[in-house]
């Protein structure tokens, strides 16, 4: 991995090329060589696939064009940021399978009809209060807690060396909690997972945020990153 310092008109650069891959962290930009990983094929991934195929059929079949246009001027007003933390205006079909992606995922159905807003609370503060090897779960407290219509979401690495820092693309959903949780909670794969368990010596990340069940939004979410300690 090589670290670089643009400049000459450059200011930064993402994606791949010529085999490379540029990138951020918190050292600074740095090129990597490309990786093309192997599709995975397990029953989640290919509900997921399933899943955006038939939203997408939905939306340009399905939706009438009154509603296409609901949902081309809610894009309008909830721009999003890129990786390069620019504004950028999601493509309404974009957003109709985002919202519905995460409808789906708590086990509510499909939001033809465009939500009147995007609102949604954010996590100020969370902290993992045990991480202890041999459990399919963790307990955390977080702060403010969520309103009537929000859950929290949540996914997860589990079992990453020490040397291993960027995980970004191995992230996977891992489960959502009732609605209206308070701290603490307790976060648990078991369901969707339940051969995982915590190794001692290794790392879990966590990337947890919150939903309104009501409109489909989520908030941008916080990572944490915890040693797994031996059993007690």
């Amino acid at each position: 991995m090589a670290k670089i310092n643009f400049g000459a008109g450059i200011e930064d650069a993402r994606g791949s090329f010529g085999g490379m891959t540029f990138s951020v962290n918190r050292y600074g930009a740095y090129i990597r060589r490309k990786v093309s990983p192997v599709q995975p094929t397990t029953p989640a991934q290919s509900l997921i696939r399933e899943r955006l195929t038939g939203l997408s059929k939905r939306y340009g079949g399905t939706l009438t064009e009154t509603q296409r246009r609901h949902w081309r001027e809610l894009a309008s007003t909830n721009p999003i940021t890129d990786v390069f933390g620019e504004t950028k205006i999601l493509a309404a079909n974009g957003l109709f399978c985002k919202v519905n992606m995460n409808r789906l995922q708590c086990g509510g159905s499909i939001l033809d009809d465009a939500p009147a807003d995007l609102d949604v609370g954010s996590i100020v503060s969370v902290s993992m209060e045990s991480c202890d090897a041999g459990m399919s779960e963790v307990e955390i407290n977080f702060s403010p807690a969520c309103e009537a219509s929000e859950r929290l979401m949540y996914r997860f690495v589990p079992n990453v060396p020490a040397s291993i820092l960027f995980v970004k693309n191995r992230y996977r959903f891992a489960g959502y909690t009732e609605l209206a949780q308070a701290s603490p909670a307790i976060l648990s794969w078991a369901l969707l997972y339940p051969s995982v368990i915590l190794t001692a010596g290794l790392y879990l990340f966590l990337h947890i945020y919150k939903y309104n069940a009501i409109n489909g939004a989520v908030s941008s979410g916080v990572i944490l990153r915890s040693e797994i300690l031996p059993a007690p």
